[in-house]
């Protein structure tokens, strides 16, 4: 969160100490309201760089003009916007504005209502808007007991994801950082099972299934099919060639989001000379 009192946090941000600070064209009318007020530019530098004048700042009541200042800057918007938002916010019960507030700028003040109402604090509802979640959607995760952290990587991993298709995991032997990347590679818990029971992983599983090959063509011992070819990777320190992510094609509809990304188009270094 941006604090416009801090120099060092926001350097570039109109201080009453900055001397150098000269309302531009815009920015007058809201001055010589101040002025009028009886107070100086230096003052209420961060006011006028918002364009909030006199009047504006009566609406911010039981505030600081240090709090009112951060409050403005932690929605993300200016002049009366950031009033409404700021009024809406702090009748909601925040005291302070939570952290990461202002991810949420683009988001219509009845659906921030909305989503308050139906028990969603900032957050959930920062993860929901990245997601494209509906509220309906939310509360089917959250009511089951999954946390916003949990919801964020498994939709992630497929967007389409069920909490029931999720919860099919969660009975099983599979550890949950895997279980994130069986769904990610397109398995369900019963293939992501059966591959596991050879050895095999999920991104070793879906160079199987790009050739139209199941667990029960795997031969004891193999992670691969032993014509496939391994080339082109450079390997970090620790790095496994068992955790690479192969080129290889996802048969029509393969859910998860690697065979969404490797349906993007490739751009070769060539067609940006």
């Amino acid at each position: 969160m941006t604090d416009p009192w801090d120099d060092e946090e926001a350097a570039d941000t109109p201080s009453a100490e900055d001397e150098q600070f000269e309302p531009d064209e815009n920015q007058a009318e809201v001055a010589a309201a101040w002025e009028s007020a009886g107070r100086t530019v230096e003052q209420v530098t961060p006011f006028i760089a918002l364009g909030l004048g006199p009047q504006d700042r009566e609406r911010l009541t039981g505030l600081t003009d240090e709090q009112a200042v951060d409050w403005c800057y932690a929605v993300g918007w200016e002049g009366t916007e950031s009033l409404d938002r700021v009024v809406l916010w702090r009748s909601l019960g925040y005291v302070v504005p939570p952290e990461g507030l202002y991810r949420l700028s683009e988001m219509a003040p009845v659906e921030i209502r909305r989503w308050h109402e139906a028990g969603f604090d900032v957050p959930w509802m920062i993860r929901t808007q990245e997601l494209e979640l509906t509220v309906d959607e939310a509360i089917g995760w959250r009511d089951r007991g999954h946390t916003a952290d949990l919801v964020t990587a498994v939709l992630r991993a497929d967007r389409s994801l069920t909490v029931q298709e999720y919860e099919s995991f969660l009975g099983s032997t599979i550890p949950q950082d895997r279980q994130i990347d069986w769904i990610a590679h397109g398995f369900d818990v019963e293939q992501a099972l059966a591959f596991t029971a050879l050895g095999v992983r999920a991104n070793e599983a879906r160079v199987w299934r790009s050739r139209g090959l199941g667990p029960a063509d795997v031969p004891p011992g193999r992670h691969l099919p032993q014509d496939f070819e391994i080339g082109g990777w450079a390997l970090g320190p620790g790095d496994s060639l068992r955790d690479i992510t192969h080129h290889v094609t996802d048969p029509a509809g393969t859910r998860g989001s690697i065979a969404v990304r490797a349906r993007r188009p490739r751009h070769d270094y060539r067609d940006y000379l």
